[in-house]
């Protein structure tokens, strides 16, 4: 299981080159995603994105976020004030400190496209590419 942000999420949604090839392969190798509620906001957000530069149609964008929901459990984990904290500490949003918290309460890994949310935290988070490497190692690929 992996705490997924929204920067991995997207990429299996819409094509983003490197990005989406290692998502589906981190998918493909630890298909168990969990996150905070807000990361419905910010697949939202970036599927708005794409629909208002004309990157994908408003169907696109809908099959896609149906898609996302497949992909993704969300945990029953709520905000409080540890977040503020943690963001506080870490000199991050409190959005990225919900992941980090779930992260941490769950011992699951936080896995990231956002190398600055990556360096934040790195006791337990990493980036995909990590991420596949240390799934490699422990399966005797790497």
């Amino acid at each position: 299981m992996i705490v997924a942000d929204a920067s991995i999420v997207v990429p299996l949604l819409v094509r983003q080159g490197v990005r989406t090839d290692l998502a589906e392969t981190l998918r493909e190798r630890i298909p168990l995603w969990i996150a905070p509620p807000l990361w419905r906001s910010e697949v939202l957000n970036a599927l708005a994105k794409y629909v208002r530069v004309h990157e994908l149609d408003l169907q696109a964008a809908e099959q896609a976020y149906a898609r996302a929901l497949e992909i993704v459990i969300d945990s029953p984990f709520q905000p409080d004030g540890w977040m503020l904290r943690l963001a506080t500490e870490a000199r991050c949003s409190a959005y990225d400190a919900e992941y980090a918290a779930l992260a941490i309460s769950t011992g699951a890994p936080l896995v990231s496209n956002d190398r600055k949310l990556v360096e934040a935290f790195r006791g337990f988070a990493r980036t995909p590419e990590e991420m596949l490497e240390a799934t490699a190692e422990r399966r005797g690929d790497g």
